[in-house]
């Protein structure tokens, strides 16, 4: 088991945690990171968790790229891919590949999402403009 916790200048908590990591030669800063689960925590809001099959973590400065059957779920919304990039010191997750959105009402498919965890502040992305994001409401 491989534990890593860390901490922002916005008084966020990053833990991430592994069944088994590996310390890649060629930048020691860099983990790999098999069977990935994480949590976000900031003041007076609700837990971010994040779950995946991979992780790259970079223990210099904290961004994690999750792949592989990613979940990241923030109270009742849940958003899945197959990719998701995390930059823990500037408060952004971009969700990549296969993204699907699902809350107690909506679900959608993009291509990208990027979310700012901080604020919960939410874009979503067509790669092309001339596709539509999908979107089906529960009424």
């Amino acid at each position: 088991n491989i534990k890593y916790t860390s901490y922002n200048s916005n008084g966020g908590k990053y833990i991430v945690t592994a069944d088994r990591g590996k310390i890649f030669n060629k930048d020691k800063n860099l983990t790999l990171m098999e069977n990935v689960n994480a949590t976000i925590v900031f003041k007076e809001t609700a837990p971010i968790n994040f779950r995946s099959n991979e992780a790259v973590y970079n223990n210099m400065n904290y961004t994690t790229e999750f792949y592989g059957d990613v979940l990241m779920t923030y109270m009742e919304h849940d958003i899945k891919s197959d990719k998701l990039s995390l930059n823990f010191s500037k408060n952004l997750a971009t969700i990549s590949n296969n993204v699907f959105y699902k809350n107690l009402n909506t679900s959608l498919k993009a291509d990208r999402i990027r979310v700012n965890l901080l604020t919960k502040d939410t874009k979503i992305y067509m790669k092309d403009k001339s596709n539509k994001i999908k979107v089906i409401s529960k009424n």
